[in-house]
């Protein structure tokens, strides 16, 4: 059986740049849609404290969707060794999330 996995390409400007749009508004979008889940960025997420990682967990869970990917996008061309380094600690942190 093939699994489907949607990922927001539309609403990318309305969950990260806008704000318009809540990680929870895409999640109930997403859960009419009839795929098996969804794919995450880092930043559609509001912060990383458990709570509110749970509270997302849960809510794909109420509608049956998996997360089983999470994408991120570190730039490590970067010539400052400076903002190679911050471009690390994001991957890290990213990493973590993922966790």
């Amino acid at each position: 059986m093939v699994q489907l996995a949607a990922f927001p390409k539309c609403f990318l400007d309305d969950i990260i740049v806008h704000k318009s749009m809540t990680l929870f508004d895409w999640i109930e979008k997403a859960g009419q849609l009839g795929v098996d889940g969804l794919e995450m960025h880092n930043l559609f997420f509001e912060g990383a404290d458990e709570k509110y990682l749970e509270d997302v967990k849960e809510k794909c869970a109420s509608f049956g969707l998996t997360i089983p990917m999470m994408c991120f996008s570190p730039d490590f061309t970067q010539s400052d060794l400076k903002k190679r380094l911050e471009e690390l600690e994001k991957q890290k942190k990213a990493i973590d999330l993922t966790v």
